[in-house]
């Protein structure tokens, strides 16, 4: 739950009102990104920083499964690892 300064709560249209705009201004068109993508964005991006149960919790996940199915990984990423991987061994 979010509030603003004064302690309204801000309702989901007020984010995705400012969503859109944001969406305008960088030139993206609606369809192309949703709101829901953040939540995996942002999961990724905490589980690459710290332990991924720190990251389930912070997403409020009842486990780390569940977390894993968030977090997005990229080819480069992969071939990244394994290099580091081949090297160390």
């Amino acid at each position: 739950m979010f509030t603003d300064m004064n302690g309204k709560i801000r309702d989901y249209d007020f984010f995705y009102r400012r969503y859109i705009k944001l969406l305008e201004k960088a030139g993206l068109m609606k369809g192309q990104c949703n709101l829901y993508r953040f939540r995996h964005t942002f999961i990724t991006d905490v589980s690459k920083k710290f332990p991924l149960v720190l990251a389930s919790r912070m997403a409020g996940h009842n486990s780390v499964t569940m977390t894993e199915k968030y977090v997005m990984t990229t080819q480069n990423e992969i071939i990244e690892a394994s290099a580091q991987y081949v090297n160390k061994h």
